[in-house]
């Protein structure tokens, strides 16, 4: 029989799950609520995650850079709906939950579980926050809630920093799949596997580096080893080595110098972020700092642990460059740990400290926190503005208009699937994808299937290898993207080396179909359609 706190421990967690829904379906662009999710990074992990469900080994067939379990994720998602974003958002109601059940654990390490429910139900400002949750889930978000789990794992251990075989063991699993999704995500263990080798080294305690490296370890390789598996048996290990690995760290890096240049600049990085964009969640990080230093309730080092592992994990994120505000998500989870202990010092405070939230009305209660927790989420996020709410928004058409109007990724992924015969071939040149492999229900049949964000001269074979592919007809339709202009020609985005033998490929061998002018990201965007003569 289930006893009353099993009862009521699932109920919150069932709550949870639909206050993940609620939120994902109304501030994600991955939710139907919205016309399509257009981002560049959404959609590459849709097109090379059906191009994997397919059979194409990524990197050996389709040039993309993010991890194996990236480009999975988003094959499963695809599965569950081949041309909409359904399935992703699905995914992200999955991922927001985790992380409010993880910041639920966390917050009940001080709350009463009232307390830690409302703090769960809260969590969402410190994930869907514009521009940094932008418009759906990035790999920063994917990873927010194994990095929760890590400062769960340090704040709850009753022997640090001896630990069960069990906890390395999921660590260590944990490990292995960011390693495999995006390594520059992983600062946060090497302070946490770091800082404790060293202090289990200093107590001696072999037996405990022993369990850890045997339990970690085996975590890692049963994380990691299938993948190297398949990609020697599919001929791609070379190339798995070769794109995630050395381009990312020589060609995409955006950071230049030595390591200890780039971690200064990053460094710099964050204290922008903080001091300069954020300031209020600064105070945040302070005031929960703070409490942290001046409270006995952790030992000395777990406290330097605590803090070593918030500053890793922040440093090492932009150790390559920063290439959008997404990537300042990966601060967020030490943020929410922060804002925490900061609830904590306020609750403490003196006038507060003997506030019993269990004596007030649970409904009335939960109501009050929950509308107030949804106007925030409304300040913080913009963008149900842009969803079907408001017909023919900015990021559905820029011509004003009653007639209701569709984005071109839509609108040109119905004329590609009614009038190819077979299944459409596309390549999207000279941009980032965002969406027109996923509408059409294509799958990626040129190597570079986009322009990546690598400068051509870095990678001259991106652009020349869809040049090829125009001059040979080797597609059937062709999206360009430019500004808003009448001659697609003259767009400023296409005078390079490769963008203008691109523009007389397309002259000789394709013929303009249909256009559609709209918002990408902030950007007025004209998309241009063609097909092969």
């Amino acid at each position: 029989m289930i006893t009353k706190p099993h009862h009521l421990a699932r109920w919150r967690a069932l709550f949870l799950l639909g206050w993940s829904a609620l939120l994902i379906g109304i501030f994600s662009y991955s939710s139907p609520l919205y016309d399509f999710n257009y981002t560049g990074d959404n959609n590459n992990y849709l097109t090379v995650g059906k191009a994997l469900m397919h059979g194409l080994v990524t990197y050996r067939d389709v040039f993309e850079q993010k991890g194996p379990y990236v480009y999975l994720l988003y094959g499963i998602a695809s599965r569950i709906s081949f041309t909409t974003f359904w399935g992703a958002a699905l995914l992200e109601v999955l991922g927001l939950w985790l992380i409010l059940l993880v910041t639920q654990s966390l917050a009940r390490r001080w709350f009463a579980s009232r307390g830690a429910l409302i703090i769960a139900s809260a969590a969402p400002l410190l994930v869907l926050m514009e521009p940094y949750y932008s418009y759906g889930g990035t790999v920063e978000f994917w990873v927010y809630p194994a990095v929760l789990s890590a400062f769960l794992v340090v704040v709850t251990a009753q022997q640090l920093p001896d630990l069960s075989r069990s906890t390395w063991f999921g660590q260590g699993i944990l490990v292995g799949v960011v390693f495999l999704s995006k390594y520059s995500l992983l600062g946060t263990w090497v302070a946490f596997f770091g800082f404790l080798t060293v202090w289990l080294m200093w107590q001696r305690n072999w037996l405990g580096i022993w369990r850890m490296v045997q339990g970690a370890g085996a975590g890692f390789l049963l994380s990691v080893i299938p993948w190297l598996w398949y990609f020697t048996a599919r001929h791609g290990l070379s190339a798995f080595v070769r794109v995630y690995f050395v381009d990312n760290l020589t060609l995409y890096s955006k950071n230049q110098g030595t390591p200890l240049v780039k971690i200064m600049h990053s460094g710099a990085a964050l204290g922008h972020f903080l001091v300069v964009e954020q300031p209020g969640l600064l105070l945040l990080v302070v005031v929960g700092l703070i409490w942290l230093v001046r409270r006995s309730t952790f030992a000395a080092p777990t406290k330097w642990l605590l803090g070593t592992m918030m500053l890793s994990g922040a440093v090492l994120a932009l150790y390559g460059g920063q290439f959008g505000p997404y990537y300042d998500l990966a601060y967020f989870p030490s943020i929410l740990v922060c804002a925490i202990w900061a609830l904590v010092a306020v609750r403490n405070w003196k006038g507060l400290a003997n506030l019993q939230l269990r004596k007030l009305p649970v409904k009335r209660t939960m109501v009050v926190a929950l509308g107030g927790i949804f106007v925030g989420l409304l300040l913080v996020n913009q963008n149900p503005w842009m969803s079907r709410l408001v017909p023919n928004n900015p990021s559905v058409t820029l011509h004003r208009t009653s007639q209701r109007q569709v984005p071109a990724q839509i609108q040109f992924g119905r004329i590609m699937r009614n009038e190819s015969h077979g299944r459409p071939t596309l390549l999207t040149f000279d941009f980032l994808e965002n969406g027109f492999y996923l509408t059409s229900g294509a799958y990626p049949t040129v190597y570079f299937f986009e322009k990546n964000n690598i400068p051509e001269q870095k990678l001259p074979a991106m652009l020349e290898t869809g040049v090829r592919a125009l001059r040979r007809k080797q597609v059937e339709w062709v999206v360009l993207a430019t500004p808003p202009t009448a001659h697609w020609e003259q767009a400023p985005n296409l005078q390079t080396r490769g963008g203008r033998a691109g523009i007389r490929a397309v002259h000789q061998n394709y013929h303009l179909v249909a256009t559609h002018s709209q918002l990408s990201q902030g950007n007025p965007t004209k998309y241009w359609l063609f097909r092969r003569n």
